[in-house]
């Protein structure tokens, strides 16, 4: 879905269109680029991490370590 409008294949949904409008104008610096859609359960470091910024008022940096709940998640994601 979001791939898709991204790509110019599907309208995006009114939720979302701001966001990805403003995709599309950011990737025209490039020469080329490339979108491919991974599904949420191969790619679940990826999705705790938004589930995660959902819940994010300010700004976050983490230096050197991640958070625990991410590591865990990297792991697993690492022996798939």
């Amino acid at each position: 879905m979001i791939v898709d409008a991204v790509l110019g294949v599907s309208c995006p949904q009114a939720s979302i269109y701001n966001i990805i409008t403003s995709i599309g104008q950011k990737v025209q610096a490039f020469k080329s680029f490339q979108l491919s859609h991974v599904k949420r359960t191969r790619n679940r470091p990826a999705h705790i991490l938004a589930q995660h910024a959902k819940n994010i008022n300010n700004y976050v940096t983490w230096i050197e370590e991640n958070p625990a709940f991410f590591e865990s998640a990297l792991a697993q994601d690492v022996l798939l």
